[in-house]
Order: structure tokens, then sequence, then C-alpha cells
């Protein structure tokens, strides 16, 4: 079976990015997740809900730059 080059680097290509994409999305929903327990366990002051957020937020940062 004689194949082009570029239709199987396509089609690998778009492979990898849905497994990225899948990834990444895996990892939001785990931080959503704990971010939802840690506040309901120590809702005990408003602060560290607070910094849990921005915690969250500096990680999809992260996840955002390595994307690119």
């Amino acid at each position: 079976m004689n194949v082009p080059m570029y239709l199987t680097r396509n089609a690998l290509g778009a492979d990898t990015g849905a497994r990225e994409q899948g990834i990444t999305t895996t990892i939001i929903i785990a931080i959503i997740i704990r971010s939802v327990t840690t506040t309901t366990t120590m809702s005990t002051s408003a602060h560290s809900t607070v910094a849990g957020l921005m915690h969250n937020v500096r990680l999809l940062r992260l996840l955002r730059h390595a994307k690119k």
C-alpha cells in the first residue's frame, strides 16, 4: 500500500493534537474537582478559597504556555 507522506503526517498530527487536547481537558477537570473539594473541606476561611483559585489560574496559564 503506497500512501502519500503528507497524508500520513496529517493524520498523525491530527491524532496527537486530539490526544493533547484530551489530556489538557482532563487536567483542567481534575483541577476543578480538586478546587471544589478543597474549598468544601477548608471553607473555614475565605482566604484559602481565594488562594486556591489563584493557584488554579497560575496552573492554567502554565498549561496554555506549554501547549504553544
